[in-house]
This record gives C-alpha cells, sequence and structure tokens, in this order.
C-alpha cells in the first residue's frame, strides 16, 4: 500500500518527524516500508506565463517563446505542440535539477534558450496518471496560477512523499490509512484525528429499495441509497491522493469509492439506482452464466463465485468487479452505496480463476474490519456532498449472516514479561496496550482483559498481545542471554536408526537407492491399492496432471523407474526406496524394493533369474536384522483372482491379522501392461507398523558339546498345508533340542492323488545335556510324527 504523507497528516501530526524516521519505527514495529518515493521533484522552478510564441526559424516544430517568471523574462525553446502565447506554464529555470536532467543554457539551431517549459511527466508524476495531451505537451496551468511562484510543487500539490508499504499478512489493518494513523501516534506519542460521522445532517428520501443474503460466502451486506448527485470531474487535491497511492482518477463518484476504500480499508461499490432491475439487491452464489464486467470483458460465473443481483441481472462479482450494467455514467444521478465482508478463500478463488485481481478483491482476500461497513459507506456520502452535493439519503439498508463481537482476551502481566523475557511494570504494559486502542480492564492482582480494537482483527490470542507490547517498546528490551538448558545427548530416533539400518544393509548386498517423486498420477495412485487403500489427498491445483494427487503406496514409483531404466538399456539391477505415504488424516513409513532380471554369481558365467525366493530371502534378512523372529509373522498366498500379484508366486505378509506388505512377482498381464519385459521380483513394506513391533535383545546360548542328530522324513499332507505350518509344528514338538527344520523335496502326482502332496523333511536336533542315544531318538521321532499326524492330518510316506 503506497502511503501520501500529505495524506496522512490530515489524521496524525508528524511534524517534526523525517520520512526516513517514519519508515524506521514502522518496520521495526512490524510494518515493513519497503521504499521512500518522492510523488514529484525538481528545483528552481516558477510558474511562467508566455508572452510570445513564435516559429523558430530553423525547425518546423520548434517554437521561440517569450516567458514572464515575474523578477524576469527568459528567452526559451520549445518543442511542444501545445505552446502558445497567454498559457500558464511550468519553468525550469538554468540550474534546476529535475528527475532525469539537469537545466543548462543551451543554444538550438542559433537560438538562444534559458531554461525549459515543463510537463508533470518531466517533473517525475508517472504516465499513468496523466492524459495523452499532459504526457505528449507541457503541462497547461489554470488562468489563476501566480506568475512567478517558486514553490511550484506545493502549489500543484505535488510536493509529496510516499511510503511504499509491505505490510506482513498478519496486519490486514494496515492496509488503512487510518490505521497506519493510528499506528504512527502510538509510536511517536502524538494525538491521532479520525473523523466520527452520522447521517443526521442529512434530508431522508423514501426511494424504495431492500437487501437480501442468501450465501453463507456473505455475512454481511449494507447499503444506502443516494439522491440527487452530479457525476463530475474529481477536484485536484482528490486526484493528488488517488495518484499518490496508484490509482487512477476516473470521477467523483468513482474516485470516492476508492478514497473511502484507502482510508477504512473497506472496499465499496457504487450502483446506478435507476438501472437497477428490481429495487433490491441479493448476495447469491448458484449462478451459471456470462457476465459482462466494468472492464467490458465476457466472464463465465460458475457456481460459488459470489454475485451481487438485481432480479435475475448480476450487478457485481462480489469482491472483485462490477458490471458494466449499473455503472457510474455522467447522467447518474440516484446511487446506491454497498459495503460488505466476502468470504476470504472464495474471493481468491474466483480472482485468480478469472485472472481478475483489484486493490478490493486483495483487501477481501487479506481479511476486512467486520464493524466499520456503516461508517464507510456514511464518509462516501459525506465527501460527495461536499464535491458534488447530495439531496437525500436514504436509511441504512443491512442484512447479516453473523452478529460481530469485539474479542475479549483475559491475561496476565507476567505471563507477558515471561514470554518475552522482559521485566516491564504491569502500568508500563497496561499503558502501551492502551495507546494501541486496546481497552484494558483490571481483574484484580496480576489479571487483566484487554479488549481489542475491532479494526485489529490479527490479535486473536494472549500470546498475541504480549507482540504487541514488544513491537511497540522495542525489542532492545530483551536481554541478550542465553537460556537455561539442560545438555542431553543427540542422538537418531530408534525408528531413524531402523531405517539407517535397513538402507546401509541394501546398499551393501548391491541395491541402489533411489528418491521418486511424492505426487503421483491419479490413475497410479488408485492402482495396486495393496495394504493402503484409504481417500487420497488430491492437490486443489496441480502442475501437471502427473502430479495430481499424493501417492499411497511406493510400489507405482518402483515399476515406473524400473521400466524407465530398463527402456535404456539397463539389465540385471538392484533398487530400493525409503518414503513417506499419505493418505487422508494418516502418514506412514514404506520401503519399497525391486530386482529385476538376473542375479549374477560369477559375472555373466554364472546367474540366476530373480523370482519370489530371491526378494523373500532378502525380506527374511531385514526380519533377522531387526531381530524379529520368523514365528512373529507369516506369509499369506495372494488372491487367486488378484490381477497385480502372480497368485503363485507373491504373498502377503501379516502380523497377526494385520497386512502390512507384499512380496512376490508381478501378474503376467498387469507385467505386460507396465511393459516389464523382464524378471521383476518386488517388495513393499509398511515399515512404521513393522518398527512398532517390540523387540528383545538378541540372547546367546551355549553351542551344544554333543553330537547333532539329523533325521529325514516324508510325509504326505493335503496341498492346502502351508510348509510353515509343518516347519513351526515340528519346532514346537522338538523344541528342548533346539531343532533346524528344513523342507528338501516335494513331489506331487498321481499316485499320491490330486489334492495331496509328499513334503521330504531334515531335521536337525541339538542335545545341550548328553549324547542322544537311540530309544530318545526314536521317541522324539514319534512325537513329532504324532504331532503333524494330529495337527496337520499328516501321514508318514
Amino acid at each position: 500500500m503506497k502511503v501520501s504523507l500529505n495524506e496522512l497528516k490530515k489524521y496524525v501530526n508528524i511534524d517534526g518527524i523525517s520520512p526516513e524516521e517514519l519508515s524506521n519505527k514502522l518496520t521495526f514495529a512490524g510494518i515493513e516500508v519497503e521504499e521512500i518515493i518522492p510523488f514529484a521533484s525538481g528545483t528552481n522552478l516558477a510558474i511562467g506565463e508566455v508572452i510570445s510564441c513564435e516559429p523558430h526559424p530553423d525547425s518546423d516544430h520548434l517554437h521561440v517563446t517569450k516567458v514572464d517568471i515575474g523578477s524576469e523574462i527568459l528567452n526559451i525553446v520549445c518543442g511542444a505542440p501545445n505552446v502558445r502565447k497567454g498559457l500558464k506554464v511550468i519553468v525550469a529555470k538554468v540550474g534546476a535539477k529535475l528527475p532525469a536532467i539537469e537545466i543548462k543554457k543551451g543554444n538550438i539551431r542559433g537560438v538562444e534558450s534559458n531554461g525549459m517549459l515543463c510537463s508533470l511527466l518531466e517533473l517525475g508524476v508517472d504516465k499513468k496518471y496523466l492524459t495523452e495531451v499532459q504526457v505528449n505537451g507541457i503541462e497547461e496551468l489554470d488562468n489563476d496560477a501566480p506568475v512567478g511562484e517558486t514553490n511550484v510543487l506545493n502549489y500543484l500539490g505535488i510536493d509529496d512523499i510516499i511510503l511504499d508499504l509491505k505490510p506482513l499478512a498478519n496486519r490486514p489493518d494496515a492496509n488503512s490509512l487510518y490505521c497506519v494513523a493510528r499506528e504512527v501516534g502510538t509510536l511517536f506519542n502524538r494525538e491521532v484525528n479520525i473523523p466520527k460521522l452520522g447521517d443526521n445532517n442529512f434530508e431522508k428520501t423514501n426511494l424504495e429499495f431492500s437487501v437480501g443474503i442468501n450465501t453463507a460466502s456473505c455475512s454481511k451486506f449494507c447499503a444506502r441509497v443516494v439522491e440527487g448527485i452530479k457525476v463530475t470531474e474529481s477536484p485536484k487535491w482528490l486526484k493528488n491522493v488517488l495518484n499518490s497511492s496508484g490509482i487512477r482518477s476516473i470521477n467523483n463518484v468513482v474516485d470516492i469509492g476508492n478514497y473511502v476504500m484507502l482510508l477504512t480499508g473497506q472496499p465499496l461499490h457504487m450502483y446506478d439506482y435507476d438501472t437497477l432491475q428490481i429495487k433490491n439487491l441479493t448476495v447469491r452464489d448458484d449462478l451459471n452464466k456470462d457476465f459482462v464486467a466494468l472492464d467490458e470483458k465476457t466472464y463465465k460465473i460458475e457456481n460459488g463465485d459470489i454475485c451481487i443481483c438485481s432480479g435475475d441481472s448480476i450487478e457485481c462479482l462480489g469482491g472483485v468487479m462490477g458490471s458494466l450494467h449499473s455503472e457510474t455514467r455522467d447522467n447518474t444521478k440516484n446511487l446506491v452505496i454497498e459495503a460488505a465482508i466476502f468470504d476470504s478463500k472464495t474471493v481468491r478463488l474466483t480472482s485468480n480463476r478469472l485472472g481478475l485481481s483489484s486493490d478490493s478483491s486483495s483487501r477481501f482476500v487479506k481479511g476486512i474490519n467486520k464493524f466499520n461497513q456503516g461508517d464507510a459507506i456514511l464518509l462516501a456520502i459525506d465527501l460527495l456532498n461536499k464535491i458534488g452535493g447530495v439531496e437525500k439519503i436514504s436509511q441504512e439498508y443491512k442484512a447479516c449472516n453473523v452478529e460481530y463481537q469485539k474479542t475479549e482476551l483475559e491475561c496476565t502481566y507476567s505471563y507477558i514479561n515471561k514470554r518475552l523475557g522482559t521485566n516491564f511494570e504491569n502500568k508500563l504494559i497496561k499503558d502501551t496496550l492502551t495507546s494501541l486502542n486496546f481497552e484494558i480492564v483490571d481483574l484484580g492482582g496480576d489479571n487483566f482483559k484487554a479488549i481489542v480494537p475491532e479494526y485489529r482483527i490479527d490479535v486473536l490470542d494472549k500470546a498475541d498481545l504480549s507482540e504487541e507490547v514488544i513491537r511497540v517498546l522495542g525489542l532492545e528490551h530483551i536481554e541478550s542471554v542465553f537460556p537455561e538448558t539442560t545438555i542431553t545427548i543427540g542422538r537418531k530416533s530408534e525408528s531413524k536408526e531402523k531405517e539407517d539400518l535397513i538402507a546401509n544393509y541394501l546398499v551393501d548386498n548391491g541395491f541402489y537407492q533411489i528418491v521418486t517423486y511424492t505426487l503421483v498420477d491419479e490413475k497410479d495412485a488408485v492402482e495396486l491399492p495393496l495394504f493402503n487403500d484409504g481417500e487420497l489427498i488430491k492437490l486443489l491445483n496441480p502442475l501437471t496432471e502427473y502430479h495430481c494427487v499424493v501417492r499411497r503406496n511406493l510400489i507405482p514409483s518402483l515399476i515406473n523407474t524400473v521400466t524407465y531404466n530398463a527402456n535404456r538399456k539397463a539389465k540385471d539391477f538392484k533398487l530400493f526406496e525409503i518414503s513417506n505415504v499419505y493418505e487422508q488424516g494418516k502418514e506412514s513409513l514404506h520401503l519399497s524394493l525391486g530386482m529385476y532380471g538376473n542375479e549374477l554369481y560369477q559375472g555373466l558365467l554364472r546367474s540366476k533369474e530373480f523370482s519370489f525366493y530371491s526378494v523373500k530371502g532378502v525380506f527374511e534378512n531385514l526380519m533377522a536384522l531387526l531381530g524379529i523372529e520368523p514365528n512373529r509373522y507369516r506369509l499369506e498366498r495372494v488372491e487367486s483372482d488378484n490381477k497385480f500379484f502372480h497368485p503363485g508366486r507373491s504373498a502377503y505378509v501379516l502380523l497377526g491379522k494385520k497386512k502390512v506388505g507384499v512380496i512376490g512377482e508381478l501378474h503376467p498381464k498387469y507385467a505386460l501392461e507396465k511393459e516389464v519385459k523382464d524378471h521383476f521380483a518386488l517388495m513393499e513394506l509398511n515399515l512404521s507398523e513393522i518398527f512398532e513391533l517390540r523387540t528383545s535383545l538378541t540372547k546367546m546360548s551355549q553351542i551344544s558339546k554333543f553330537p547333532i542328530v539329523e533325521r529325514d522324513f516324508a510325509f504326505v499332507v493335503s496341498k492346502s498345508v502351508e510348509a510353515s505350518a509343518i516347519i513351526a509344528t515340528i519346532k514346537k514338538a522338538a523344541s528342548q533340542y533346539s531343532p533346524e527344520v528344513e523342507i528338501f523335496d516335494i513331489f506331487t502326482g498321481q499316485l499320491l492323488g490330486n489334492d495331496l502332496k509328499s513334503v521330504a523333511i531334515r531335521v536337525w536336533l541339538n542335545p545341550m545335556e548328553d549324547t542322544l542315544k537311540d530309544p530318545e531318538i526314536v521317541a522324539i521321532s514319534d512325537k513329532i510324527i504324532k504331532s503333524l499326524e494330529s495337527t496337520l492330518g499328516a501321514k508318514l510316506r
């Protein structure tokens, strides 16, 4: 926001305060001043009158003029097309310094020239505030301009300094000149004069009118009808204020709306009362139609856009831009002046979608005072009356969805000192908050209640009160001492240590770690739901369609990485990734792992295709690395109709009944679809779930001093019996001898029957107390056989 010091001094006394001092104070109090800009500049200037103007004898576009500046008559050569005898002009005398040039005595094509006749552009006024005539020629002053006046900038009202404020998002009140004046008054202990207005000075009109709200995106809508106004050009002072604030002058009605917005921070909109379809304005957001705006362009309105309508005609796109249909014209006699509170998010989305941004929309997006809509309208009416005249005004028409109350915060003086690390006296804290227009009510002892000024919508908590105190009193009051802390030994979290353990193990065993995008294509995220199938997190404004949702599994990214490398002639490689994945309301750490092509045992001389057993071996090693015994987890064959994983070569990893991973090979059809052309074994694990398993320290036991006993068995069992169940039953039956069990052969065939299989098992028994005798070996063998018969229905072959 650009603040004119000439305008600021109307509301707060800044005499004796330099722009630099003002800038520093505001910046250190939290309202950054980015730049100090002179609105216009020039030295050694005077107002003159052209007393003669003749064509240059050696030029077809130059003129030789004689200019009376009161103290002398100057001979000046001028090339402006609008120079003429009798014109009052701005004269830059020899030695004058302008923003882009220093004036020197010269000789132009044989004619002496002792100065320059100036345009406002040459004095530094921005081109966008000037008419085409002003840009292309010299400035034409009023006939009553005093010849010989040397304080030219002051006479023209452009002797001004502009502070370019860049308030942070937490200070939307700083987008109001009144609030900046209050801030300056507090910082420099100066009196602030904000005018209070009423409507008693105006005759009331009985024109028919009403307002209404039919959307939650508008919480308050106020309006008054004004009768008998005159649309004219704005006076010079108003043009200068708007220009210094970066706003181009249109006419007195539009300019007053913009001026009131600058003063109060409340955007206004003016409607030509006589053009309204019906004498009612209703706010709604359920329209889908075209809208012709003030810029004469047509925009497509969608459901959710805030529209102010008269009947079925859209008269304004709430918070963004008005309608061409009801704009203020030269013949406008009766006005509706509206002030409202619109939902910030809705205004921002509409403004961004349509590419329409304005001072009004930016204020609604940042937040506005919820209490001053009626005052802003009265201020506009008062200014209209002073500039163009007002015959009658209506009552205030108001519709509200919310009844706003001032924020009240209970706090203690000790809390503020403790939070700031200061020792301010209670009275100093109270006086500081009072100077910021907080109403302080003592509650006894150390307690007080602060009633927040209505324009400070950013103060919501007692912590904000402490910030208000220190930004005014100054950060230098905080002592530069180190806080007392307990020294602790830094270390990684247990989860991070386990993560690093896995990563280091995989790298040591020939895997390459990859990092892929968290944002993925929605198709990839929906496919392969695996064991995370919660609601997807979608981006509102994705950069591309391929990065529009947050992934909830890692395998799709792994497959894309494998195919990308394979298509570029990479062969026989192993990859892994450890990353967080997300669902609505849930975050977890996952590991994905892929083995593509062949395992090279002796270079190209001896290799073996990666398969389910390759990745299963890695999985079992990782679990052992984490200290998780095989009896803590189990593998379960994937469904026979699984579309993504080979039903005979893939398995889910379960902890109890909870699915925490999948290992195996892709379904051939799905592999063909994803262009996976070689052997590909893969795995994904939910490490968050696995890391939650409690593990104890590794227990050591003495190595047996006695001979190990080895026995082979062959059992006929149902094909549905899993090998893990057989191994577990044997270990339980012979647990006193710490058995090791391995399957070394599986046989199926017609001799056994279609539903049976023969499983050959080798068992090693480790006696700890004595060498096993034949009777003991027979006894434990019988126990193993009976356990398998009773538990799994197995028969010794």
